[in-house]
């Protein structure tokens, strides 16, 4: 659990300098002190972590609910609805998103797919 308190701590210090603009080009990080409404929307590939609250996500009929410690991935833009669930001034929702490249994943697991020289195939992983 150290390492969470520890990814806690570096959000929470980064998201508040950066507000809503991204701290680094395909990281965004978030800090919200009181939980919100659902608002719909785009999520683009990405790579979520919460920190600590929690977060509803709705995607057609299916409700996703994640928190402290877990992670949503998403491999395409998916129109959602989502809202901040969990979260006071003393114990924000914290999370940051690592923003997906595709193209670049592809391109990479193309490159470390081939043979090993005995023939037997390493490295392959099933896409969706």
């Amino acid at each position: 659990m150290q390492a969470l308190a520890e990814i806690r701590e570096l959000i929470a210090r980064h998201a508040a300098a950066a507000g809503q603009a991204p701290a680094y080009p395909g990281l965004r990080l978030r800090a919200v002190n009181e939980p919100t409404a659902p608002s719909g929307g785009f999520y683009p590939p990405a790579f979520s972590f919460v920190a600590q609250g929690a977060k509803r996500t709705l995607l057609g009929e299916r409700c996703y609910d994640y928190r402290a410690g877990q992670f949503l991935v998403i491999s395409i833009d998916l129109p959602v609805s989502s809202g901040v669930t969990q979260a006071t001034p003393g114990k924000p929702y914290l999370a940051c998103s690592l923003m997906l490249q595709p193209a670049a994943i592809a391109a990479l697991l193309l490159e470390t797919s081939g043979t090993d020289g005995d023939g037997a195939h390493r490295g392959r992983l099933a896409v969706c």
